[in-house]
Parts: structure tokens; C-alpha cells; sequence
């Protein structure tokens, strides 16, 4: 066959052989002189081109530049989640740019990089380069732009990248290769010296013992562990590098690390220091403390679900579990439960995410955008650090079964108030999370991390009032003195104070100094840094540590200000207040998380609502002092609107005469059917305790905004702050509370009009118009059944929420009883309301009975009634008027109604034919019959508004329960609609009512149908929207372009 090629060679292209023979044996001759070099030499190791710029030597970043004494140069190690053996690539990624942003705060900027993680959809020859070659991140700062004569007038710093697990550890190659190299650059020399990295490539039993020198006592710091199940592989490492390492941990939170270095397996080769504000047994402690004093929970009824980690398992160490609630009356008794759940999660996770995708179809292709990025759940990830499985497809569906067999524990039999959940991966997290919530609606769902994907507008509904306790704070602030300065947290470096006073502060003193500070050195720089996660946060500290090396940040057993628990919101994550050893906590801000939407509807909800308030207040004042007093059935809105003119003429005579005569229309003595000065003034001073309050809460906004950015609302504890920034989050009680006076006016308003429609009716039934025989409940007021079915229907609901008693951050026991009310209210009015109706039918029965049949056809003209005859538009029975024209009929034909008068005077009133007289009582009629329509009406609004009302409240906010408030409500307000489609049917097919009123007499059409049911199906349709479609209001404001203001 060589021959047979050759020969083609030849034959197609001769002058190719001869260089095809000459490449053959310059490569031979490479490939020999590498193979002949000496055992100790070592060899350039060159980064994968793909992640690098121009550094292709890791070990040797420095080896190009040019040595002398204008150049000086730093190096250490950081530790990082490693992105390819782990499923932890965003860890990695923020990590990476925390380092950079630190660097380039204290004046750096990276001038090259090399990473050996492949990268994505890349498939090299060596597919792990990571695994004996550390990462590089090469930073330079320029002093001679400070200073011409400073010396060095240029430093770089070298920051070696070591992956690392929460499982395995550090990946030891190539962490021992970045631990010599950082030794040997700190040590002056410029480039790897020959056999140095030798015993990385060889096995601990086998690399060669230490050799006494100049690197005995030499430390390297190292920026880790990231994770606290790395501290054994770090212990190796030392050993077999034999270097010393000065572990600076930004996250590690499991109190057993510090054992380490008094076993011998560290052997005095390590040094550990946690700049976490927060270790795991003060979490623990904290949260426990919370539960005790805020809800009488002790540790027995909390649940911790855990992963099969170090971070797992530190978290389930019952002496430290006992420790933590030693400071509670809970002491020695039950420690919480520890579980965990299935080690394969992710691909459970995963394949419903993929299932749901599917379910979607097209809707992410609607013509509503989504204003953020969706969260990515489907990635269940590859990873080293678990054992693969082999056959997925079966096995999530096993562990699927463990995982819901678990919750049914949890929900039937354990039944715990707190549920812990400890996941290293966010989306794990994420997802237990959410089956946590749905298994246990009771339980206070607690995670021991911060991070802001909590938050994310997918799951922002599904984890509200998800409790996180952070080791880290995730807001930093950081000042200095001038330029030449370094930087240190805001509060630590105060005039006048040593480090040991320092440290002895508690949380009230630490933000007294801050402020003092703030204000003797009103110059000073200061920067507020936020971060996505707490570990980035504590990279932060520590990597601000490592610049700075006189730097001394507070200790986190005395940093008392740093303590702090966050809940997440509808808005994003807002710290709670919380009186515990530590004092309260630091005002109410939080962070805004993608949250314009709510901030653009706070900004109008409080003028709008004002705006709702005052028209109540008017129409209050109307019906207490205006020409009609005590009018309840007549539009108020319309008519105080209508007579401003006559308010400004009555004002200047207010004090002398209460109206002015000149204006007021004739009254006739009092009514029965006129509503009582009581539920009037209630009416009046309700409104007015509405209109007052919401000025008040929207000149704070006005105030909050015109102050932004000023040293006035620079405060966090800023009242006016508060008030708006909880009405942000959706944790308002007192805007839940104006949602429920609003109601409540509009209850009172519809009682006030069920109560004049009653007195009428038992003044017809007293008077004989209606028939006793055919009509034996005419005279009844129906409260008191309507209320007990309403109490029937509405205390079960009331009952869960006492047997269950649900354990929330914001006490929701206000706004349970609230919704409870508006649900009693709303069956109450939807049952008054077929009741009124039914009234009604029979009504109109006897009308047509007992008078319009026994009279003589020449009596009553043809056609009517008809809306031609009334000189009215055909509407719906269900949308006529109730005017001034109406009430006067009402008046002039006195209490006694000629409806079913005596046979005598049928005679005498059909011999003495009167049309002035049939007039009046045809006005009459129809008067009567708009005036049990309008109570109809309100009776179904009311019944219509509750639901809105606690869907309303569930948005500013949280509610017990909130996805069966939800769907109760929901459930409401679609019966309200259906319930005001069938009255308004039943209407118009009554004698009487259809023929009056509608265009097509008895016969309903689809026009009638939506003149009625037209506002209520839009305000359905948009709450439905709202509520199903949590996301809504980014989306529109996205597709509007709407601008905050």
C-alpha cells in the first residue's frame, strides 16, 4: 500500500515527495531531542490558546519582562469553584469578576489571564488541562502615575486560579504547581527554577522530602477554601509541597475547619482565618433565637433538608445544633430532624424543567417580551464530584418517588414549622425550594446562603418570605482618606479609636461611629459596593486583606453590625427587624432586584388611591350636607361632582344655616326609606380618615423623591424611606389596612342602600301591594340567613389557617382576619343579591297581576312599558340610573303605593279616569322597580370587589396561605361574574323588567349581556392577568416603554 501511495505521489505531484521526506525527519529529530532531555528539567507548560490573551505560560506570566528595579511584583493563590468538574460554572464566573472588581478598586488592571477550564463546545486533545495546570490572572498597577520618583514605579500582582470542590477538594497538581510558583516569586525569582515543580507531578509517598532554605519560613496566602470540604486536600498539598499556606477563607461557615490545624495531618503547615461575618453555629443560633422569640418555635420543629456534603453536614451536627439554642428556653429539649434529600436532585430538577418548557409551547414567542432573562433550570450539569449515573432515565424517576415520599412525610406526619434547606448549587436550591413550599404551605421555608437568584422575577412569587440568613453582608462599603490611601470598611477606621475598642463594639455603636465619621471627614471617598451572592462578598473582604496586608477587618465574633437576616420580597431581598442578643437591625432599605415595575405602580398607586379617597370624601360630605341629604341610592359621585358649583355658594353660609334655603329642594318629613345619620357620618369620617392618610403616605413619596441622592434620605432608617420602600417590597400593613377601608366604605355604602330597599319593601307588603299568599318572604330582611350561610361558608377557611397557624416573617394574623371579613362580606352581599332578586321577580309578578291586568286596557297606553314610553336608551336592567327624576316620583305619590288597591277603588279609579293620576303611579312604578335594581347592582359589585380587593392586599402585602387566598379569591370573583350573568338574565326575562327596560322586551341578547357584565368582565379579566401572570406589569413596561419618574 506504501508503494501503490507513493507511487500516485509521484505521479500526480513529484516535486512534493522530497518535502514531504524533509518534514518526515525534522519532526523525527524533535521529537528525539525532546525525549533526550534530563529527568529534572522543566518543561514550559503551555495554557490552552482558547482562554488566554497573551499570557501562554501560566507558571511563568513574568519570564517575558524585562528585570530590573522599576519592576516589582506579589503573588498568591485563589481557590475557585471549579467550573468544569463541578456544576458550579456562575460560582466561578463571580468569583472571577470579584477578584477583578477588587483589584481594579485598589488601583490595578489585568493585563492578561490564562484559564485552562476548556471552554464550551470545545473539545481538546487534553479535555482537563485544569487538573495539573492552575489559571492566571496577571495585574498591574502603574505607581509612577502617583508619583514620578516612587520606586518600584511599576507592580505586578500574580494571582494564581486553583479549582476546587465541595466533594474532592482542590485539584492537588495544580494546586501544588501555583503554591511554588507563588513562593518562588515572592522569594524574587522571576521564573520557575529547574526540578522545582518535580514532586507536584509525582505522588505524595514518592516526592521528595522538604529541603531547609529560604522557604521554611515563608508563608503563601491563598485566598480559600472557597468550600469547607477542601480543607483536607489543602492540609495534603502543604505536606507534599512542603509550603506553608495562609488560608484567608471568604465562605468556608463550618465551625470543624480551625480543628484542622491542631492535627497532625496539617503537621504546622497551615493558617486559617474566616473573614465571613457570620459562622455556621451563629447562624443557627440566630435563626433559632428568631423563631423562639417571634413565633415560639423550637429547634424540635424544624426540619433541616440537607445535601451530602461538608457544608451538608456541618449543618447537621446535632452538639452544634444544641449549642445554638442553648441562650432559649428550647434547651435540652428535641433537636431538629435532619434529612436528606436525593443525591441526583439536578436531574430531577432538570427533566421538569425540560417538561415544563415543553408544556409552554409557543408562549415565549407572544407578543408580550419578557422584560429578563429567564432563568435556566434545565441544565443538570456534568460534574466529577459525584458519582456519574448510568442510567438517568430510570433512576430520576426513583429518586423522584424518594423525593416526593419525603415530602409526604414532611406534610402528613412531621408537619414542621421551619424547613432548613442546605444546597450548594443555586438552582438545587431553587427547586427545593419551591417542592418545599408547595409540600409544606405552613412551614417557613430558610436558607443558610445569600444570593440574589432568590429573587428572580421566574421565582420571585414562589420564595417570597423565604428567609435568608447570609454569612456575608452583601453590601459593602468601603472608604478612605485621600487618594494615596488604602481602603477600609466604612465604621472600622474611625478617628479616636483603637482596634481593640474597636472590636468591642456592638451594632448601635458601630453605626454611631459611621456616622460621626461621615461627618468630621465629609471628604473622604466612599464607595457602596453590592454583590450577587454572599461568598462574592466575603471574596471581597478577603481579597482586600490580601492587598492591604496592615489592613485589619472587623473579627466576625465581634462584628455585631454585620449580623443581619433578609427575607425575600416582591421586589427583591429587604432586611427584617429583628430584637434579638444583637439589637434591631439596620433599617428597612433592602435591594431593589428588578424591580421598576413595582416601583412604577407605587409612584401612581398612591396618587390614584388619593385621588379614590377624595371622590369617597365628597361623595360622603354630599350625602351628610349637600341639597339631598341621605340619599345613599342617587349616584353620590355623579351628584358631588355635579353641585361644586353649589358647595362653593354653601360654604360662607355653613356657619349661619347648614344649607342654603334659597337652593334646597322641597323635603318631604322624614323617611323611612332614607338612610340614617349614623351610617352616614361613619361615611364621612371613614373617607376622611382615607383621604388623610394616603395624603400623608403620597407627600412622603413626593418627599422621598425629590430628596434622592441627598444626605436627608441618605439614612436607611429614614421614616418616610421605610414607609415607601415597604410598600415597594409588598411588606405594607398599612397600605393592606387603606385597601380595606376602601372596601369597607363601599360595604357601608351598600348596606346603607340594602337597608332603604328593605324599609320600601316592608312598607308595600304593610300596605297590601304585595300579595302575603304568594309572597310570604316580602317582608323579611334576609340578613340574618345570609349571614349565618356566609359564616357557614367563610369560618372553615378560618379554621385551617388556626389549626395549621403557618409561621411567616411578617405577621399575617391582620390580613387573615381582613380577607376573612371581605369573604364573610362577599357571600353575604352575592347571597343578598339573588335574594333582592328573586324580591324583585316576585314584585313585578304582582304588579301585573294584581293591577295592570284588573285595569282596563284604556287605561295604560300601548306598548308600555317599553323605553320609548320611558324616553330612555334600551340598556341591560342591571345598568339603569337611579336620578333626581326617580326619587320625585317616589315623593309625590306619598307612602301609599295604588299598587293592589281595593276593588272599591279600582272602580272609582277606572270611572274617574285621572291621567295625571295613572302618570304618577306609572313614574312610580318605574321608580320603585330602578331602585331594586340599583340595590341588585351594588349587592353584585360588592360581591365583586372583595376578591379584587384581597388580591389587591396579597400584592403590598404577604399573605398565610397565599396560593389558596389566591385561588379562593380567584374562585369569587368568577362566581360574582357568573352569578351577575344569571340575575341580569333572570332580569330580563321578569315581567315587567325586560319589556321596560331592554330593546328586545323579555328576550336577552349578547349586548344586553355585556352592557352589564362590561366593567366587571374588564376588571376580571385584567386581575386574572395579573395574578396568573406574575411578570406581567415588566413585560407591558417593556413593550411601552414606560419612563419612572
Amino acid at each position: 500500500m506504501d508503494r501503490t501511495f507513493a507511487v500516485v505521489l509521484r505521479a500526480h505531484r513529484p516535486y512534493r515527495v522530497v518535502d514531504l521526506s524533509r518534514c518526515v525527519l525534522y519532526a523525527l529529530l524533535l521529537w528525539l531531542a525532546i525525549q533526550g532531555q534530563p529527568a529534572n528539567a522543566t518543561t514550559a507548560e503551555v495554557a490552552p490558546t482558547y482562554y488566554t490573551n497573551d499570557l501562554l505560560q501560566p507558571l511563568d506570566p513574568l519570564a517575558s519582562m524585562d528585570q530590573n528595579d522599576s519592576t516589582g511584583w506579589r503573588a498568591a493563590v485563589a481557590l475557585v469553584a471549579d467550573p468544569v468538574d463541578t456544576r458550579l460554572g456562575r460560582s466561578f464566573d463571580i468569583q472571577v469578576a470579584t477578584l477583578v472588581r477588587n483589584f481594579q478598586l485598589n488601583g490595578y488592571v489585568l493585563q492578561g489571564h490564562a484559564l485552562p477550564w476548556r471552554a464550551a463546545g470545545k473539545d481538546p486533545a487534553d479535555a482537563r488541562p485544569h487538573q495539573r495546570l492552575p489559571g492566571v490572572l496577571l495585574f498591574r498597577r502603574d505607581l509612577w502615575r502617583e508619583r514620578a520618583d516612587i520606586q518600584p514605579a511599576v507592580v505586578y500582582f500574580v494571582l494564581y486560579l486553583v479549582g476546587e470542590s465541595p466533594v474532592f477538594g482542590v485539584q492537588r497538581i495544580a494546586m501544588c504547581k501555583a503554591v511554588l510558583r507563588a513562593r518562588s516569586l515572592n522569594a524574587g525569582h522571576r521564573s520557575a527554577l529547574p526540578g522545582e515543580l518535580v514532586r507536584c507531578d509525582e505522588s505524595p509517598k514518592h516526592a521528595p522530602s522538604a529541603r531547609a532554605g529560604e522557604y521554611d519560613t515563608a508563608w503563601v496566602q491563598v485566598l480559600g477554601p472557597t468550600f469547607s470540604g477542601s480543607m483536607t486536600s489543602l492540609a495534603e498539598v502543604a505536606r507534599q509541597s512542603s509550603v506553608h499556606l495562609d488560608l484567608m477563607s471568604p465562605s468556608a461557615t463550618v465551625d470543624s475547619n480551625a480543628l484542622l490545624l491542631q492535627n497532625a495531618v496539617a503537621q504546622g503547615h497551615l493558617r486559617y482565618r474566616s473573614y465571613v461575618h457570620w459562622q455556621q453555629h451563629q447562624q443557627l443560633e440566630t435563626l433559632f433565637a428568631y423563631l423562639w422569640q417571634h413565633h415560639g418555635v423550637c429547634p424540635g420543629s424544624v426540619v433541616i433538608l440537607a445535601e451530602q456534603s461538608s457544608f451538608g453536614e456541618g449543618a447537621q451536627r446535632v452538639e452544634l445544633l444544641k449549642e445554638a439554642a442553648r441562650d432559649t428556653p428550647c434547651q435540652g429539649k428535641q433537636a431538629p430532624q435532619l434529612m436528606q434529600f436525593p443525591q441526583n436532585i439536578a436531574a430531577i430538577r432538570a427533566e421538569h424543567a425540560q417538561m415544563q418548557a415543553r408544556n409552554k409551547g409557543d408562549v415565549s414567542l407572544s407578543l408580550v417580551p419578557n422584560q429578563n432573562l429567564e432563568l435556566d433550570m434545565q441544565d443538570a450539569g456534568i460534574s466529577l464530584d459525584l458519582p456519574p449515573v448510568y442510567q438517568p432515565s430510570l433512576t430520576s424517576r426513583s429518586d423522584e418517588l424518594s423525593l416526593q415520599q419525603l415530602m409526604d412525610k414532611l406534610s402528613v406526619q412531621i408537619k414542621p414549622r421551619a424547613v432548613l434547606v442546605v444546597a450548594t448549587d443555586i438552582r438545587d436550591r431553587l427547586y427545593m425550594l419551591d417542592v418545599v413550599r408547595q409540600a409544606t404551605p405552613s412551614a417557613l421555608p430558610v436558607t443558610l446562603e445569600g444570593d440574589h437568584l432568590l429573587a428572580h422575577p421566574d421565582y420571585r412569587s414562589s420564595n417570597r418570605g423565604t428567609l435568608m440568613l447570609p454569612h456575608t453582608r452583601m453590601q459593602l462599603c468601603y472608604t478612605r482618606e485621600d487618594r494615596d490611601a488604602i481602603w477600609h470598611e466604612c465604621g472600622w477606621k474611625a478617628s479616636g479609636s483603637n482596634e481593640r475598642e474597636r472590636s468591642r463594639r456592638t451594632r448601635e455603636e458601630w453605626r454611631a461611629a459611621a456616622s460621626r465619621d461621615r461627618a468630621e471627614h465629609p471628604d473622604r471617598e466612599r464607595r457602596r459596593l453590592n454583590f450577587a451572592t454572599d461568598y462574592a462578598a466575603g471574596l471581597f473582604r478577603a481579597s482586600q486583606v490580601l492587598l492591604n496586608p496592615s489592613l485589619t477587618p472587623p473579627p466576625e465574633d465581634k462584628a455585631r453590625g454585620s449580623r443581619r437576616m433578609t427575607v425575600v420580597t416582591l421586589a427583591g431581598t429587604q432586611q427584617i427587624e429583628f430584637s434579638g442578643s444583637d439589637g434591631d437591625s439596620t433599617g428597612s432599605m433592602g435591594t431593589l432586584i428588578a424591580s421598576d415595575w413595582r416601583t412604577l405602580s407605587a409612584n401612581f398607586l398612591l396618587p390614584i388611591m388619593w385621588g379614590a379617597s377624595s371622590l369617597l370624601l365628597a361623595a360622603s360630605l354630599w350625602l351628610w350636607g349637600s341639597s339631598r341629604p341621605g340619599r345613599t341610592i342617587l349616584p353620590a359621585f355623579r351628584h358631588a361632582v355635579r353641585e361644586v358649583e353649589w358647595w362653593m355658594r354653601a360654604l360662607p353660609k355653613w356657619t349661619r344655616d347648614r344649607l342654603p334655603m334659597s337652593r334646597r329642594l322641597q323635603e318631604p318629613p322624614m323617611r323611612s326609606d332614607r338612610t340614617p345619620d349614623i351610617m352616614v357620618t361613619l361615611l364621612c369620617l371613614l373617607s376622611l380618615l382615607l383621604f388623610v392618610t394616603l395624603l400623608v403616605d403620597w407627600l412622603q413619596m413626593l418627599w422621598v423623591a425629590h430628596s434622592a441622592g441627598t444626605d436627608a434620605i441618605s439614612r436607611a432608617s429614614n421614616p418616610a424611606l421605610g414607609n415607601y420602600m415597604r410598600l415597594v417590597h409588598g411588606r405594607d400593613a398599612g397600605m393592606a389596612a387603606i385597601l380595606m377601608g376602601l372596601y369597607l366604605w363601599l360595604v357601608l355604602l351598600v348596606l346603607a342602600r340594602l337597608h332603604a330597599w328593605n324599609q320600601r319593601c316592608h312598607g308595600h307588603w304593610r300596605g297590601g301591594v304585595v300579595h302575603p299568599g304568594r309572597n310570604p318572604h316580602a317582608a323579611r330582611d334576609f340578613h340574618g340567613s345570609a349571614l349565618i350561610i356566609a359564616l357557614l361558608l367563610s369560618v372553615p377557611p378560618l379554621l385551617a389557617w388556626c389549626v395549621r397557624r403557618p409561621v411567616t416573617v411578617d405577621d399575617t394574623t391582620p390580613t387573615v382576619l381582613m380577607s376573612f371579613l371581605i369573604l364573610l362580606a362577599c357571600v353575604y352581599f352575592l347571597l343578598q343579591a339573588f335574594l333582592q332578586a328573586h324580591r324583585l321577580c316576585c314584585l313585578t309578578r304582582d304588579i301585573r297581576q294584581q293591577v295592570m291586568d284588573e285595569l282596563p286596557k284604556r287605561l295604560i297606553p300601548a306598548g308600555w312599558p317599553s323605553p320609548r314610553h320611558l324616553g330612555i336608551a334600551p340598556s341591560s336592567p342591571l345598568t339603569v340610573v337611579f336620578g333626581d327624576g326617580d326619587w320625585h316620583s317616589l315623593d309625590k305619590g306619598g307612602e301609599d303605593w295604588p299598587l293592589a288597591p281595593p276593588p272599591r277603588r279600582l272602580n272609582n279609579w277606572s270611572e274617574q279616569h285621572d291621567p295625571d293620576d295613572i302618570r304618577v303611579w306609572q313614574d312610580r312604578t318605574v321608580a320603585e322597580l330602578k331602585f331594586a335594581l340599583v340595590t341588585v347592582r351594588s349587592c353584585l359589585w360588592a360581591a365583586f370587589i372583595g376578591p379584587v380587593t384581597v388580591l389587591a392586599m396579597i400584592h403590598v402585602h404577604p399573605f398565610a396561605f397565599e396560593w389558596e387566598h389566591s385561588m379562593i379569591a380567584l374562585g369569587m370573583m368568577l362566581l360574582a361574574l357568573a352569578a351577575s350573568a344569571y340575575i341580569t338574565y333572570r332580569a330580563e326575562q321578569a315581567t315587567l323588567i325586560g319589556q321596560m327596560f331592554t330593546q328586545d322586551g323579555a328576550r336577552v341578547s349578547f349586548t344586553d349581556l355585556l352592557q352589564a357584565m362590561g366593567g366587571k368582565l374588564v376588571l376580571a379579566v385584567t386581575v386574572l392577568a395579573a395574578t396568573l401572570s406574575p411578570d406581567l406589569g415588566n413585560s407591558l413596561q417593556g413593550m411601552l416603554g414606560l419612563f419612572k419618574f
